[in-house]
């Protein structure tokens, strides 16, 4: 009896927590994606998601210029006329609550936990088509990906 309550509480403490908004049968593949440069692996993740899935994905141009006296640096992109704009923030980390188990958190699903919030938008019409944040393994996070991608794309 002992077991199986620790089996419970073990699932129960490392399931990921996720929320979701989306839009159904809103996206065309035949469209433009920007996705922003760089980033975690996470970002990186995604960009290669959306490829395999027949999108076209950018990173843009972009260009250091001075905005004002102070000599501020910032970065101008251009999204080269993406009609989705992909944005992703990142935390890779355990949760505090799993330091104990760093090396077996997700041995079995990606290696890598990830805290996230990503949101698709159409440049087009200004809506968010997707808002998701949440934790989790890695892989685990691509396949819900997927998942949420088969319900935003539109079917033919």
């Amino acid at each position: 009896m002992k077991t199986n309550k620790f089996l419970i509480l073990s699932a129960v403490t490392l399931a990921a927590c996720n929320s979701v908004n989306l839009k159904p049968d809103s996206m065309d593949k035949s469209e433009l994606v920007f996705a922003q440069p760089g980033g975690y692996q996470m970002r990186h993740a995604i960009k290669t998601a959306l490829e395999e899935r027949g999108y076209k994905v950018v990173v843009g141009r972009q260009s250091n210029f001075i905005a004002d006296e102070e000599f501020t640096n910032f970065v101008k992109t251009d999204t080269m006329g993406a009609r989705y704009v992909v944005r992703v923030q990142e935390i890779i980390s355990i949760p505090s609550w799993a330091i104990n188990l760093d090396p077996f958190i997700c041995l079995f699903n990606g290696y890598q936990w990830w805290t996230f919030n990503v949101s698709i938008s159409d440049q087009k019409t200004g809506e968010e088509l997707l808002a998701w944040t949440g934790r989790g393994c890695a892989d685990g996070n691509i396949h819900r990906l997927n998942r949420l991608m088969d319900r935003l794309e539109k079917k033919p």
